[in-house]
């Protein structure tokens, strides 16, 4: 299991840091935590395509944590995403996505109809809101999730992943 760092900066624009997301890869899996500002960039700068992400989890919705999601999807549509995007963040995460999505769906829906790709699977969005705790499994990542202080943030999350010996916490 492997954590790459591919945004680490805050809502103040930095073309070093860019905006906040990390990368866990393991054999079988990759997770997105966040998508800040710049995400498809850094993805392509590791020649890591967003059409092979297994899942979207978010820490909370601060702007600077969720901005990009719309590019992500979009990108990954570009890159011939054949599957559904699964996304996992707190309460009010489906929400969010929903408008997200509506705001672009006129622009969507002749992207679609001009370009006639095979596909259009990546913009099926499939959200889960995370309880106070729990824990998920994505291919051979075993997740939990629990709660975090971030005020004024109500609700806001860290997580441990878990494969064989390894473990990793994002808090």
């Amino acid at each position: 299991m492997e954590l790459t760092l591919l945004g680490t900066g805050c809502p103040s624009v930095d073309h070093k840091r860019f905006g906040p997301s990390n990368l866990i890869t393991s054999k079988k899996t990759k997770v997105l935590v966040d998508c800040g500002s710049g995400i498809t960039q850094r993805l392509h700068q590791l020649k890591v395509s967003s059409a092979d992400i297994d899942a979207l989890l978010f820490t909370h919705l601060h702007s600077d944590h969720a901005v990009d999601l719309y590019q992500l999807v979009i990108s990954s549509w570009h890159s011939y995403r054949t599957k559904p995007w699964k996304i996992y963040g707190p309460k009010g995460t489906k929400k969010f996505v929903k408008k997200i999505m509506d705001a672009w769906a006129d622009e969507r829906k002749l992207r679609v109809s001009y370009e006639s790709r095979a596909s259009a699977k990546a913009f099926d969005i499939q959200v889960t809101e995370f309880k106070s705790i729990g824990s998920l499994k994505i291919k051979d990542l075993n997740i939990k999730y629990f709660e975090v202080d971030h005020k004024p943030v109500k609700f806001a999350y860290g997580f441990c992943f878990t494969s064989k010996n390894k473990k990793l916490t994002i808090s």
